[in-house]
């Protein structure tokens, strides 16, 4: 089962360009059992390149791969100005050979697409990537539907996996068994105890460079699943974070409180820190950042009186829960008002509350005395603090 993870009848074609790159994967092929792999390698510069194409095992070896030209374990061509060429699998491996495959060249002008084809006349293909050494992606599991994940290792360094719910908790970590270089597994298989409706982050990082390549299949679907290099969780949920959002919570009447979230940087103050920032309905600067104590999205926009605070987790990738809390000059919170935020490109439909809200103005029913151990809260208070500095 694990040898065929990607071997699933759709239709999915997919060029990337790895412009800069002078080598790059597909960690994962497969040749055998009604399925084929086609490589194509394009080159898009000016000038020739000269280009090896290598056929790996999973224990990290070259293996001989036979395809309609002949058996391939290594080859090296060259590839003229915008020229292409393609290598076809013959499908008749018995067993089915599994492995990753590696392209070198010695210019940085190649695009590259890889699809497993089947007898049925259907195609799905996969990604090329760079070698780094932490990747990140969105995963899901459900009664039907699961993400599979294949790594590819550079060297015999152990791949450590860390699983984060979609409300930003720690599920669980675990080191990732290979039994050589490469390995292809279901989110299911590696995590023992998943529930059957599972969203979150997975993370993956080595002390040496690696490869991955993730697919969410089942229920007659297959799609790729975006796998976003060295990048932390803090930087992957700020850029979650982009777009307009429109964020509804209720204190003496109901309120939406709308925001523009159009950019993710990281601070050069402290790196490995970022920010989401962009602006409310009012033009006013808006400001977030992921608190790893909190587990937390915190957003701050400042009024003329008070401190507008936000803290939020994703519960699915178009909607955030949380609370809404208003800080006074001293320094106090009042409590926490329930909130859900919706991702929205329109304005929200009728059934989601439209009333309106000052953020320029004390919140009517939030006084210091709501909630007089709020300022404890010492972890938001800190994140607060941060984010009012920087979005003056």
């Amino acid at each position: 089962m694990r040898r065929l993870l990607f071997l699933m009848p759709a239709l999915w074609i997919a060029v990337v360009p790895c412009l800069g790159d002078k080598s790059f994967y597909f960690p994962h092929f497969g040749d055998g059992g009604g399925v084929c792999t086609v490589v194509v390698v394009t080159n898009t510069g000016d000038q020739d390149a000269l280009v090896t194409l290598s056929v790996y095992s999973r224990s990290g070896g070259l293996q001989t791969v036979a395809f309609t030209t002949g058996s391939i374990d290594e080859t090296t061509f060259i590839l003229r100005s915008r020229s292409s060429r393609s290598f076809t699998s013959a499908g008749t491996s018995s067993p089915v050979k599994s492995g990753y495959i590696e392209i070198t060249s010695n210019t940085e002008t190649l695009t590259a697409t890889a699809l497993f084809r089947f007898a049925s006349g259907t195609e799905a293909g996969i990604l090329p990537v760079a070698p780094a050494k932490r990747f990140g992606l969105f995963v899901e599991r459900t009664s039907s539907i699961d993400t599979g994940i294949a790594v590819q290792r550079t060297t015999l360094d152990p791949v450590d996996l860390t699983l984060y719910t979609s409300l930003g908790a720690e599920f669980k970590r675990i080191t990732m068994i290979l039994e050589g270089y490469q390995q292809a597994n279901f989110l299911g298989e590696l995590f023992s105890g998943l529930s059957d409706n599972f969203t979150g982050f997975l993370v993956l990082e080595s002390r040496q460079p690696i490869t991955v390549v993730g697919l969410r299949s089942g229920d007659g679907r297959l799609s790729t699943v975006a796998v976003e290099q060295n990048k932390t969780i803090g930087q992957l949920i700020a850029e979650k974070f982009l777009g307009m959002w429109y964020i509804s919570y209720e204190i003496d009447s109901s309120i939406v409180d709308q925001f523009a979230i159009c950019s993710a940087y990281e601070d050069s103050v402290e790196p490995g820190k970022f920010f989401a920032g962009g602006m409310n309905k009012h033009g006013q600067p808006a400001l977030a950042t992921y608190s790893p104590t909190l587990k937390k999205l915190v957003l701050v926009c400042q009024g003329t009186t008070v401190s507008h605070v936000y803290d939020f987790a994703f519960l699915d990738q178009e909607t955030v829960t949380g609370c809404y809390r208003t800080q006074y000059s001293d320094g106090t919170l009042s409590k926490c008002y329930p909130l859900v935020g919706l991702r929205h490109l329109s304005k929200p439909s009728t059934q989601f509350p439209t009333a309106g809200g000052n953020p320029n103005s004390e919140v009517a029913g939030a006084t210091p005395a709501d909630c007089p151990a709020c300022s404890q809260d010492q972890a938001l208070v800190e994140e607060i603090n941060v984010l009012k500095a920087k979005v003056r």
